[in-house]
């Protein structure tokens, strides 16, 4: 909604015991403003002067002349914004965990976020998203497991499976946003894309858990990947349930 410099103003409420109908009269173009509508909020009223039997008000524009809407914001902006929302929920939950005596890595909420995120977002939101927030923990941020931050948490145990994240996001996201090409039930693509994705993250996990600790492929699964499926399973089917939502208001919204 643009506003311009000159219109015509009628307000119905505020002066209609003084004045039954108050018209600020300027040049150029007209706009009609009642009382109580959003529009009003761009103009400050300063003084009523009367002249006979017409009234005039003194109004005085407040800074802006456009009230933003969503609906006249453009598109790269609204991405901008709903991946740095998505890249703060990452930030958010991924630090939480919890540690287990039968391994090294810990129980994090990490997966869960990146399933969220990219169930949201789609692949190429989703990754960016999933980058920025990779990018915010090697600067230092404690958005990693444990509160934790700094490029030497890439040689640690959980190491893998942070590069794991953007390969999850990749192959999810594809599958959530292309492979209903292929197949056209949505909901078993993404579990499909959801399974694939969490099992290259797993792989690349256990490599490097494998290497760190100098054990066999074999020794590092049952270390970092086994005791985890169970709880990784309901991570993943709480993120699509809520994720799922939140993507078809944000579709509504033409945000996404």
């Amino acid at each position: 909604m643009i506003f311009v410099n000159a219109f015509h103003l009628r307000v119905d409420n505020l002066f209609r015991m003084q004045y039954p109908t108050l018209v600020v009269n300027l040049p150029f173009s007209w706009l009609t403003i009642q009382e109580g509508k959003r529009q009003s909020h761009c103009v400050q009223i300063q003084r009523c002067i009367c002249a006979q039997s017409n009234a005039f008000l003194i109004i005085h524009f407040i800074n802006y002349e456009r009230i933003l809407t969503m609906n006249n914001i453009s598109p790269k902006i609204k991405q901008m914004t709903v991946i740095a929302l998505m890249t703060a929920v990452l930030c958010i939950l991924s630090p939480f965990s919890l540690n287990i005596p039968v391994s090294p890595v810990p129980i994090s909420l990490g997966s869960m976020a990146v399933y969220f995120v990219v169930t949201v977002l789609g692949m190429k939101r989703g990754t960016v998203s999933v980058l920025l927030y990779i990018l915010l923990g090697l600067v230092g941020l404690p958005v990693f497991s444990g509160f934790t931050g700094g490029a030497g948490k890439l040689f640690g145990p959980t190491g893998g499976y942070i590069i794991g994240y953007i390969f999850l996001a990749l192959i999810f996201g594809g599958a959530i946003e292309y492979g209903t090409k292929l197949i056209k039930n949505e909901l078993l693509v993404s579990i499909l894309g959801g399974i694939v994705g969490t099992l290259v993250l797993y792989l690349f996990g256990t490599v490097w858990l494998a290497i760190l600790l100098q054990k066999d492929f074999v020794s590092a699964l049952w270390l970092g990947v086994i005791p985890y499926i169970p709880g990784d399973i309901i991570k993943f089917i709480l993120a699509m349930v809520i994720g799922v939502q939140l993507r078809k208001r944000l579709k509504k919204a033409n945000l996404i």
